[in-house]
C-alpha cells in the first residue's frame, strides 16, 4: 500500500521521487535511459538484473541504469 508518492520533476523529467509504502509492492514505471538511485531508508528488497542479484538493506542505497532490473521489496518483520 502506498502511503505518499512524490515526483520532482526538472525540464519535464523526474529527476526525483520519493514512495512511503508498506511492503510487498510493485509498481509499474515508464522510465527513460537514465540513472536510478535507489536508498532504503528502512527495509530490505532484492534487485535483480539480468546477471547479478543485489540486496538493499536499511540506510543503504545502489544506482543502476533505469529500466534494467526488477526490485522485490520485503515485508517487515
Amino acid at each position: 500500500m502506498v502511503h505518499l508518492h512524490q515526483r520532482y520533476d526538472l525540464l519535464g523529467k523526474v529527476v526525483l521521487e520519493r514512495v512511503v509504502f508498506t511492503p510487498p509492492l510493485r509498481l509499474q514505471e515508464q522510465l527513460d535511459s537514465e540513472a536510478c538511485l535507489l536508498y532504503s531508508i528502512k527495509g530490505k528488497s532484492t534487485l535483480y538484473n539480468t546477471d547479478t542479484k543485489y540486496r538493499l538493506e536499511d540506510d543503504k542505497g545502489i544506482m543502476m541504469k533505469c529500466g534494467t532490473y526488477f526490485n522485490h521489496w520485503h515485508v517487515n518483520p
